[in-house]
């Protein structure tokens, strides 16, 4: 399966016959629209691209059907404003769908039906007719203003995402007929040769034909069409068995660095496929770690520059308050969208983070992985947090900070995931600075708290256990025989019973051999300082 950049819709309304002189009834609307997946989409966004199409066409249709009622035409609205009414006085009743396959893609079909109070429009439409208040338009003007630049941004998203609605110019274009798309492209137009490449993969009004495919896609991809390069780019690292095109990753890899570097509209996607090629052993392409490093990072950059503005207060608000069915399907699809590269983008700044801190593909640089670790942590990573509350409380990389470390340790320590071992680790740190009264005031209750937090099915000595061992491999923190031993001590000085003594104490002798006299007693001081 290609990826898929458009949509098929198949829209049917029903509408009562001959009611729309009808006074005070409560009319009802059904509508259907059929979304055709492509590779970059879940379900979840084909559903909520459907959703919006299909609610789009129903409100459309409720505005006709409300315009054509005698009362509304002797007021002459625009037909904004009549959809705004149909906005206000219609609920959705009941919603349905079905998966299917079309083409050997699959495809997602939304039945809504709708109901229309005829009364509550009339009452609406002679308000804004020239009945509402001042603070009824100024309450609008103010909701409308706050909402620009998120539909804006969604608009854009919705333009140039895969399966989204086209921008007026790709409109035109798609819906050129063959012989007019192929006069364009043989002149050169990038995006004609990039529509006629999309018919030919799909058979959309041609055969099907995956060669004349590759061809045009070729042709626009040169031309430096994005798309193109990226569409290309992922048919030859997939390949299409049957229809003469071979998985060539030699070829994907070139294509999809050139789209990278160019990867406006899908923000570091390219880019991250890359690094996960790279990072990974195939058949013809060498395991890179170095370049999946590079690649890893220009993804990152590429999210950084474009990041989503999380801060959906002012969304929810307006959400509770507004009956405009499109906005607030406008609101959930960004507010979806936007943590769907949220998420990746954090993913990847940990990655980053680990890279540096390991030496993977990069110069080993613990400063720079606590610099990814942050961006992460402040986006909140519970693997970032603790990495970055431990570097600060270890103090060699960056300046000692028992304050920060508290600071970030605590936020870790409060995740809802309570079983993940970074959870229990920096509830251990957390009982040490309380006990010891570093970076926050000395409080034993708090310190037993966060130890019996830790504790919980005997594993606070478990979670000292790990702390020895990523001083042991020196990830993220550098490596310390000395901590090591600190915290290898401590975990066998604890009652656990997740402590593996047999072995650690084994492990524990190993790293006392390697310990210089100085060294040892550094160790030991610090068992007596902090047990």
């Amino acid at each position: 399966m290609l990826i898929t950049y458009i949509v098929t819709l198949l829209a049917v309304v029903t509408l009562p016959t001959g009611a729309a002189a009808d006074s005070g009834q409560i009319q009802t609307i059904t509508a259907t629209h059929t979304y055709i997946l492509g590779d970059r989409d879940s379900k979840d966004d084909a559903r909520q691209r459907c959703l919006l199409e299909v609610k789009r066409k129903i409100l459309e249709q409720a505005g006709v059907y409300i315009e054509s009622a005698s009362e509304v035409k002797d007021f002459a609205m625009t037909k904004d404003k009549i959809v705004s009414v149909a906005a206000a006085v219609m609920q959705i009743k009941e919603t349905k769908e079905d998966v299917g396959f079309q083409q050997g893609n699959m495809t997602l079909t939304l039945t809504i039906t709708a109901t229309v109070d005829m009364a509550e429009a009339r009452k609406l439409t002679t308000r804004r007719s020239g009945g509402g208040t001042p603070e009824d338009l100024a309450d609008q003007k103010a909701r409308l203003h706050r909402l620009e630049s998120q539909i804006e941004a969604m608009g854009e998203q919705m333009h140039r995402a895969p399966g989204g609605t086209p921008d007026p110019l790709i409109g035109g274009i798609l819906g050129s007929d063959v012989q007019g798309l192929r006069t364009l492209a043989t002149r050169g137009d990038t995006l004609a040769q990039y529509v006629l490449a999309r018919r030919y993969r799909e058979g959309e009004g041609v055969p099907k034909d995956a060669l004349k495919a590759v061809y045009w896609y070729e042709k626009a991809a040169a031309g430096g069409f994005e798309d193109a390069q990226l569409a290309l780019g992922m048919l030859y690292l997939m390949g299409v068995m049957g229809d003469g095109i071979r998985r060539d990753e030699a070829k994907a890899v070139s294509w999809l660095e050139k789209a990278a570097m160019n990867d406006r509209y899908a923000p570091g996607f390219a880019a991250s496929v890359l690094a996960d090629l790279y990072a990974l052993t195939s058949e013809t392409l060498p395991k890179d770690q170095v370049k999946a490093a590079k690649w890893r990072e220009i993804a990152v950059t590429h999210a950084l520059a474009r990041e989503p503005n999380l801060n959906f207060d002012e969304l929810d608000e307006i959400y509770a308050k507004t009956q405009d069915t499109r906005i607030r399907e406008a609101i959930l699809s960004k507010k979806k969208a936007d943590k769907g590269r949220a998420e990746e983008l954090v993913k990847d700044l940990v990655d980053l983070g680990y890279r540096y801190a390991n030496g993977n593909g990069v110069i080993k640089d613990h400063a720079k992985a606590a610099q990814w670790f942050e961006k992460a942590a402040s986006r909140g990573d519970t693997m970032a947090q603790f990495a970055l509350g431990l570097l600060y409380f270890d103090g060699r990389v960056i300046p000692q900070d028992y304050s920060k470390a508290a600071f970030w340790l605590e936020k870790a320590a409060t995740q809802d995931d309570r079983g993940a071992r970074e959870v229990r680790m920096a509830q251990v740190l957390l009982s040490l600075l309380y006990a010891k009264g570093r970076g926050v005031p000395q409080d034993v209750n708090h310190a037993g708290h966060w130890y019996n937090g830790a504790n919980v099915k005997g594993l606070a000595g478990d979670a000292q256990q790990a702390i020895a061992y990523l001083y042991l491999n020196g990830s993220p923190v550098p490596q310390s025989s000395v901590y090591a031993y600190f915290w290898l001590t401590l975990s066998l000085n604890s009652k656990s019973e997740g402590v593996r003594r047999g072995v650690d104490d084994a492990t524990l002798n190993i790293i006392k051999e390697q310990l210089t006299p100085s060294q040892l007693a550094e160790a030991q001081r610090l068992v007596d300082e902090w047990k």
